[in-house]
Formats: structure tokens, sequence, C-alpha cells
């Protein structure tokens, strides 16, 4: 079994648009959610490899929730320490035709000492 450790976690919303144009208002992008950070994508990549693994990490907030129903959409385990702050979350944003992608991420989680104890 491999543990996985992702102390900032992401919620990433996914919203691919066909065609962008940078210099005006681009709607019905099709958009999608998912669990990010370098060890959540560790984890994807072993169960890929069928490799027994648990994530874990931090997660707070309306964002926790649905990153959490995130990473059971994936299949992954987890174990995750509940903080009273909201789950990093970013916008991805991917151009299909210029195969082009922009990412928009939100300020880092603050975790206190208290939650750091739980963690460790």
């Amino acid at each position: 079994m491999v543990l996985t450790v992702t102390i900032n976690p992401l919620l990433e919303r996914r919203f691919y648009f066909p065609v962008i144009d940078l210099s005006a208002v681009n709607r019905n992008g099709n958009v999608s959610l998912k669990a990010g950070g370098k060890g959540i994508n560790v984890s994807r990549q072993l169960n890929r490899l069928g490799i027994a693994n648990m994530a874990l990490l931090f997660t707070g907030g309306a964002n926790g929730k649905q990153f959490r129903e995130a990473l059971r959409s994936d299949g992954i385990n987890y174990s995750d320490i509940v903080i009273k702050d909201e789950t990093r979350g970013a916008a991805i944003i991917v151009d299909q035709d210029k195969k082009k992608i922009y990412s928009f991420f939100g300020r880092n989680s603050s975790v206190t000492s208290s939650e750091v104890k739980d963690f460790i």
C-alpha cells in the first residue's frame, strides 16, 4: 500500500470550449469537476497501474464536499482532515481548437495548527 500526501489539494472546474476568443464573451463551454494536487495525481496514476494506495489530504467547505465527490468518481481511496477553510479552487480553461490551456488558481487554503496535528 502506497500513501500519497496532498498538502494543498485543488478542486478544478474544467471548462472546454471548441474555440475561444479572448476579446469576447465565450459561452456554452462544457464543464467538469476534477480533484487535483500532486499527491492526487500520483494516486490516479497508481490506480491505473493497479497499485493499492491511499491519499491523505485536507478538505473544507463546499469545495471540499465537491472535491471528495470527485475523488469517489475517480475511484481514489482517501482519508481527509476536514478544515474550517475552503478547499482551494481553480478554473482550467481549455481551447480545443488551439489546444491551449489557461489555468487560474485561487488562494491556498489556511490550515490551523490543530488541523495540522490531526493530519500528523
